[in-house]
């Protein structure tokens, strides 16, 4: 047999088998979901992340830049708010931030959103 009547020439490798086929929109959402260990002051932090165009990492992070800031105020009253966990509980998600750091974020996003009473 020669070379040009091989069956292997020009075929290149064999084509591996395609898996089903996932919509855009579900493997997005697959992705954009939190990880199932997550608490709900974890699953808060990675909500508002993703509308800041964060990462997790970055919102949870060490960090002082405004980008970074606005989100994680946000993130630790909504945290206080919505969640029955207290102020170091929400703290130690946020980096092990001392309580009167929630405290502070909490009355500034109050003080932002209007909220009657805020000091």
């Amino acid at each position: 047999m020669t070379p040009s009547e091989s069956p292997f020439l020009g075929l290149g490798p064999a084509p591996l088998p395609q898996p089903e086929a996932v919509s855009r929109s579900a493997h997005a959402a697959a992705l954009l979901a939190p990880p199932d260990h997550f608490g709900p002051i974890q699953v808060i932090a990675w909500e508002e992340a993703l509308k800041a165009g964060i990462t997790y990492a970055q919102i949870i992070g060490r960090r002082r830049s405004a980008a970074f800031m606005r989100p994680r105020h946000v993130a630790m009253w909504r945290a206080a708010r919505e969640t029955a966990a207290c102020l170091p509980e929400i703290g130690r998600v946020f980096s092990n931030r001392d309580h009167s750091s929630v405290l502070y974020a909490i009355r500034k996003v109050d003080r932002l959103v209007g909220v009657a009473g805020a000091p």
